[in-house]
Order: structure tokens, then C-alpha cells, then sequence
């Protein structure tokens, strides 16, 4: 368990690492479903018999890969409906040249991961005290949480295709 957990932090690191440089909700929301786009094919291949044939052959879409990660029950429900807002996002985004992310969005897809949403509004609501500049602190706190919510996320399935330790992971209590 605990070499488990030490991986999923090594990759939650590696994923904020990439997610750091930008400073644009947008282009974050963006990289992010991609990322947890190949997380997700990653735990098709992991799980199922051929699923790298299933990965490699079917031409599936996001919502496809999420709708069989789903299937596996093994992602925790909170973790779905957030992948699901993201999805939905990211289609916003792609049809609307427009659109810009604001709380409201932020609330919407990062709500289901409950404490670990609210824990980092509020710490990055701390850390944004000292930004003088209203529009500056709310879109310095808008790219912590999505930061912090796409990592946590995408870390923790990504810790599903470590093998046995889930088996003794207890996923009783996340929410």
C-alpha cells in the first residue's frame, strides 16, 4: 500500500509539473482531459484481457473510454462524474470559440470530489490573500483548483493500474 501511494504521488507531482506552466484555465482544462484521456486508455489496458487492442483498434471516444472505466467499477463514482464534467467542458470549450471559465464552471466539475475540492479552494483561497486585484485572485484560485482537482483525479486512477495494491485499497470514504 504504501509503494502504491508513493507512486500515485510521484505522478500527481509529474502531472501538476506539466499543469504549472500554464496560466490559462482554458489550456489547463484542455491538457488535463487529455492527460486523463490516456489515463483512462492506460486502465482499459491494464484491466481488460486485449484492451490495448481495444484501445489501439476501436477508434473510442472519451466519453467510450470513460463509460467502460466506469463499467470496471473500480473508479469511484465521485471520480466519474467529475471525469464526466471535465468531458463536458472540454466540448464547451470546443464549440464555444468564446467561452471563458469562470467559478461557476469550476464549481460544477470539481463539486463531486468533495473534501479534496473544497480543501484546495480553501487553501487556495488563502494563498490568494495576498493578490491585491480582484479578476488576478479569482483566476489564481480557478487554476489551483483545477490543477490540484485534474491531479488528484487523474492520480488517483492512475494508481488503479498499479496492480494488486488496489486490491487492498479501501475507496470507502472517498468522496
Amino acid at each position: 500500500m504504501e509503494r502504491h501511494d508513493a507512486l500515485m504521488d510521484v505522478e500527481i507531482e509529474r502531472f501538476n509539473k506539466v499543469l504549472r506552466s500554464w496560466t490559462d484555465p482554458t489550456i489547463v482544462v484542455l491538457r488535463g482531459h487529455l492527460y486523463s484521456e490516456s489515463i483512462l486508455e492506460r486502465l482499459i489496458v491494464h484491466e481488460l484481457p486485449r484492451g490495448d487492442r481495444l484501445v489501439e483498434e476501436a477508434g473510442l471516444s472519451y466519453r467510450q473510454k470513460l463509460a467502460i472505466g466506469d463499467a470496471l467499477n473500480i473508479i469511484p463514482d465521485n471520480i466519474i462524474t467529475f471525469l464526466r464534467n471535465l468531458n463536458r467542458l472540454r466540448n464547451a470549450l470546443a464549440h464555444e470559440m468564446e467561452k471563458e471559465i469562470g467559478d461557476d464552471d469550476v464549481e460544477r466539475l470539481c463539486r463531486p470530489l468533495g473534501r479534496e475540492y473544497s480543501s484546495s479552494r480553501e487553501k487556495a483561497l488563502v494563498d490568494s490573500s495576498s493578490i491585491a486585484d480582484p479578476h488576478s485572485r479569482a483566476l489564481f484560485v480557478r487554476l489551483v483548483v483545477l490543477r490540484q482537482s485534474l491531479a488528484w483525479s487523474c492520480g488517483y486512477v492512475y494508481g488503479l493500474t498499479l496492480g494488486p495494491a488496489r486490491q487492498s485499497e479501501n475507496v470507502e470514504g472517498v468522496t
